[in-house]
Order: C-alpha cells, then sequence, then structure tokens
C-alpha cells in the first residue's frame, strides 16, 4: 500500500473526505489523529536541548537524500 498526503482547501474539505471515505480498501487518518505520546514530545525536546544548528540540514536536502536512498 502507498501513503498519499494530499492538501484540500478548507471549502472543499468535508465533500472531498466524504468521496474518500466511500473508496472501499482504504485507509484515511485525519491531521488530528497524529498526536504525540508523552514519550515521544520527551524524546523530540532532549534532541532540541543537545542538538546545535550544524547538525540539521534543509528539508530539501533531507528529501532528496531519503528519495535517493529508498529508489527503487
Amino acid at each position: 500500500m502507498k501513503l498519499v498526503t494530499i492538501g484540500i482547501p478548507d471549502k472543499m474539505y468535508h465533500s472531498v473526505l466524504e468521496s474518500l471515505k466511500k473508496i472501499t480498501d482504504i485507509t484515511i487518518a485525519e491531521e488530528e489523529d497524529f498526536v504525540l505520546s508523552d514519550s515521544q514530545k520527551e524524546i523530540l525536546d532532549n534532541r532540541r536541548k543537545t542538538s546545535s544548528p550544524e547538525d540539521f540540514i534543509p528539508w530539501s536536502e533531507a528529501k532528496k537524500q531519503l528519495k535517493s536512498k529508498h529508489k527503487k
């Protein structure tokens, strides 16, 4: 199964969501379904405290690396 993220204009959200729900064999996870647990928040907070700006790369570079790493 593939994972797809789409952006839907606010005014179309409910109608598009209702249409998608009619399709069998798909799973819909709305944004508010992605809640971090306290332990996940703690891990992220710790990473922020112990990291410096030099430890990070821009999202565009990370995305490029991930795509090349997982190319078939």
